[in-house]
């Protein structure tokens, strides 16, 4: 090794030689040089930064060390966690994972100019990792390309806190020294003067200045010498992005801008609101400047004080507050610039709920892009409301209980609306809800559309058929399908003058959902590539692609088929696989669901709901405790992969543990009793299988195979059985869930509970003999216990709702979710064979969003203090509407803009 650790590098590398075995130096910066080294004890591969000895005497390692805990505690997949520190002989080290990749500085030194979509994407990244260190109270203060590592073309953020720790340890002992800290180019003016206090807007401006940098070739500002930066920072403005590079969309310009202003008041208030106006068009505009037009409320007639209520942002209503986006990216060119821009860009404002939240169905808009539909959860059920966007009031539809997948007669005057076994409609002007169709029972809801003629036609996705019925009422009748498919269908969305029809189409695989145009008049169904919901408007088809980006595509109405390429045009719409959160009306107003939470996290927490420890896990699925509460096993979708492999965390040091590589969609993680092997889900063919695997090496071998999905919901206490959600594809059966059994170590396989209602999430009991699991055989998802293994004593255990059921390791309590609200049950055994009873009260615990699914993306510790959870810490509780998202010149009303 040759560096400046030369004269004492003997002393370092055999007091660490038990732990770290040094390779080679990678690179020496400001603060430290960097060595390649190998963790002896998990066998990885590790970079290890050790701090400069002129440096490291300033500091003093106990008051660094100290200040580096924080950092330590930081979990996110776009940043690069920290395994260890320490002092040897007066010099101090950090270890970080090795990065077998390059910095975005390599990347911008072979490139010059990043591609617009791929420099986005990364300073989103960026953005999501500088927020979730913002919200545990960590500033970077030195985001720059060096810091920002890429691996598999994902952004990890490195020495996250590492600037901070120096200087709270350094004090003005490292002022006196001419030391700096930050990068002049990247530095924020209240960092470059020398404020004391730096939040985390200057992390903010150092983001714009990279996304900047990506987009130009060069910093926004630049000099000779590091005081010609600083200068220029303080008394000059940054060229706008769009005079040097017209392929810049004028929303991420003006979103970039907004970062650099010299202000910290008038920057974006947090990391995350710049990663939502950059990925969404129209939704910001720099401080100062404002768009030739009015915002949409204001264009339906409001006057006087209402407009003034409106311009403030903050309105009020029936449970609503309404955040106005008052610019349209206009960025800072002439006035007359900014006009031309105007007109191509739509305006668009949200509505933000401020009391019960946003349920999980889809959203409408009316015909004349006047009114919106959206449901509503306050804890004690779900209910449609209406609100004019010309009004500052929702109202709740009577009969809208339990609705979903609303949709709008052609004139406007009816919703539609599926719920309690029924196709339904209600008048928008008042009056009860009316049958349309009775249902069969326990069907999958697959939306449905109101044609010009009068019919609604909906589908059932279980019969992967379509129906149609009169919108007065009557008997439904098929529609009749001349292609043989083996598709289920949803979200059918009726072509002007009723010729055909637009469907979302699926094999089973949720992920990866078709669209598809049914031909009427011949029954000829075609598929014409990924997407879901697809709508049609004004000669465009738009629908929702895998990661919640809207898509605008040509579309000929004679040929049936699209006649150009897809043109993006939002992004951050929440994803619900098949979910259709977004509508627009025929004068191309839209509505969409905005994905507002952070992104699906595995979290350790107490009894309530506070975090006790993050996981890098990326996109997690299914957490589960080993039977001794030590370990974790889940499910993640792996660095470089699109598929999922399973992980263990220990607990007691956070070291993690990738258990495969196959890259076949492995989730839903079990535990054999003694901690020694592992069922688990794995693509086969069309479905999946359930397999199992000795954690002490040895290949998988198949458990389950059948037709269809097995997902493994939980093994036995005794080891004598496996529980598994059985999800045929096709047949009579095709879309039902229900528990069966798998005798181990051998057997055939045996239903346990096997009705035509739905049965999902079943766990066991610690003593084996009994079972919980979900239900919606009363129509609603209730949660159950049944003796086991012979049923007939079974008793409810959730009231108004309930899914996911979990035991504590004593049996004596059962958790469960109703809406985002975890439940505690403390239950009575009378010691007769009687099922247990609900002891007291139903106590809730804490609030968390988790979506859908067979298995509960949950798990509760043996002893019923901590639980790991696969969720969202809070509700996407923010609807986003955007006026003539075609570019026609209109908003609704036919004003011309």
């Amino acid at each position: 090794m040759t560096s400046r650790l030369d004269a004492r590098s003997g002393a370092l590398v055999a007091a660490l030689a038990d732990r770290y075995r040094f390779e080679r130096e990678l690179g020496a910066g400001g603060m430290a040089t960097v060595y390649l080294a190998e963790d002896v004890r998990h066998r990885r591969r590790v970079a290890i930064k050790v701090v400069h000895p002129e440096l490291a005497a300033l500091l003093g390692p106990e008051r660094f060390l100290k200040e580096i805990e924080l950092t330590a505690s930081l979990q996110h997949a776009h940043i690069l966690p920290l395994f260890d520190s320490g002092a040897v002989d007066g010099l101090l080290f950090y270890v970080m994972p090795y990065v077998d990749g390059e910095s975005l500085r390599n990347r911008l030194e072979r490139e010059r100019q990043l591609p617009v979509d791929d420099a986005v994407q990364l300073a989103r990244e960026v953005a999501d990792a500088l927020d979730y260190a913002h919200r545990h109270g960590v500033v970077h203060r030195d985001v720059k390309p060096e810091n920002i590592l890429l691996h598999d073309g994902r952004a990890l953020v490195a020495d996250f806190g590492i600037a901070l720790a120096v200087q709270h340890a350094g004090g003005a002992r490292l002022t006196e020294t001419g030391l700096s800290l930050g990068t002049p180019q990247y530095m924020a003016p209240e960092q470059a003067t020398g404020e004391r206090t730096i939040d985390a807007r200057a992390d903010v401006y150092a983001l714009g200045a990279v996304t900047y940098e990506m987009l130009a070739g060069e910093a926004p500002f630049t000099a000779a010498t590091a005081q010609g930066v600083i200068a220029k920072l303080l008394t000059e403005d940054p060229k706008p992005l769009v005079q040097q590079r017209r392929s810049v969309p004028p929303h991420v310009d003006a979103a970039v801008l907004r970062a650099l202003e010299k202000l910290p008041a008038d920057r974006f208030p947090s990391a995350a609101a710049f990663a939502a106006a950059i990925g969404a068009l129209g939704s910001v505009e720099p401080a100062g400047t404002y768009g030739a037009f009015q915002p949409y409320p204001a264009a339906l007639g409001l006057r006087g004080r209402q407009r003034s209520r409106l311009a403030a942002s903050i309105l009020t209503s029936a449970g609503l507050a309404v955040g106005l986006a008052l610019g349209w990216a206009l960025g800072r060119a002439s006035g007359e610039r900014a006009a031309r821009t105007s007109e191509r860009t739509p305006v668009r404002f949200t509505i933000q709920l401020d009391s019960g939240s946003l349920a999980d169905v889809s959203t409408a808009i009316s015909p004349d892009g006047r009114t919106i539909v959206y449901g509503v959860s306050h804890g004690d059920g779900v209910r449609l409301y209406a609100r004019r966007l010309d009004e500052l009031t929702a109202r709740p539809l009577p009969g809208t209980e339990d609705a979903e997948h609303p949709f709008f007669s052609p004139d406007g005057r009816y919703l539609a609306f599926f719920g309690r076994g029924a196709v339904r409609k209600v008048g928008l002007d008042g009056g009860s809800a009316s049958i349309v169709a009775e249902l069969p029972r326990d069907v999958w809801f697959g939306g449905g559309s109101w044609s010009d003629g009068d019919t609604i036609f909906y589908a059932l996705p279980n019969s992967k058929a379509l129906y149609r019925v009169p919108a007065r009422g009557g008997v439904p009748s098929d529609v009749v399908i001349a292609d043989t498919t083996h598709f289920s269908m949803w979200y059918p969305h009726v072509f002007p003058g009723g010729r055909a029809i637009l469907v979302t189409l699926s094999a089973g695989d949720f992920a990866n959902p078709r669209l598809g145009v049914l031909n009427l008049r011949t029954g000829h169904l075609r598929e014409f590539g990924l997407g879901s919901g697809p709508r049609y408007v004004g000669g465009h088809l738009l629908y929702q692609g895998r990661s919640g980006e809207l898509y605008r595509r040509p579309f000929d109405l004679d040929r049936l088929e699209p006649t150009g390429s897809a043109e993006q045009i939002a992004s951050g719409l929440i994803t619900w696989g098949l979910g259709r959160p977004f509508d627009v009306s025929a004068t191309g107003a839209l509505v969409y669901r905005a994905d507002s939470a952070p992104n699906l996290r595995l979290a350790l927490t107490d009894s309530g709901g506070r975090e006790l420890q993050g996981f890098p896990a990326n996109t997690p699925w299914a957490p589960r405790f080993s039977p001794d509460g030590r370990l974790v096993a889940y499910g993640a979708v792996a660095p470089g992969y699109e598929s999922s492999d399973l992980w263990v965390t220990d607990l007691t040091d956070s070291t993690t543990l990738r258990l495969t590589t196959d890259a076949n969609n492995n989730n839903d993680v079990q535990w054999s009793p003694d901690e020694k092997q592992i069922a688990y889900s794995a693509n086969a063919g069309d479905a999946k299988d359930v397999f199992v695997r000795r954690l002490d090496g040895g290949p998988a071998r198949v458990l389950v195979q059948r037709p269809g999905f097995q997902f493994p919901s939980d093994w036995l206490r005794d080891g004598s059985a496996l529980l598994f959600i059985d999800a045929p594809l096709g047949g009579p059966q095709a879309g039902n869930r229900d528990i069966w059994v798998q005798p181990l170590p051998g057997g055939e396989p045996r239903p346990y509970v096997a009705t035509p209602a739905q049965e999902t999430a079943a766990r066991a009991s610690p003593n084996g003999r009994w079972v919980a699991y979900t239900s919606n055989e009363t129509g609603r998802f209730e949660v159950y216990v049944e003796s086991y293994p012979a049923r007939g004593r079974k008793t409810l255990i959730s009231t108004r709702g309930g899914v996911y059921p979990a035991w504590r390791g004593d049996g004596r309590e059962l958790y469960y979710w109703q809406d985002d609200q975890l439940i505690a049950a403390s239950l009575e055994f009378r010691g007769d064979g009687e099922p247990p009873t609900v002891r007291g009260r139903r106590t809730p615990l804490f609030q968390a969003s988790l979506m859908d699914n067979n298995v509960a993306l949950y798990d509760v510790s043996p002893d019923g203090t901590r639980f790991i959870l696969a969720a969202s810490r809070e509700r996407a509780n923010k609807l986003v509407v955007a006026l003539d998202v075609l570019g026609t010149g209109r908003v609704p009303g036919g004003s011309q803009r």
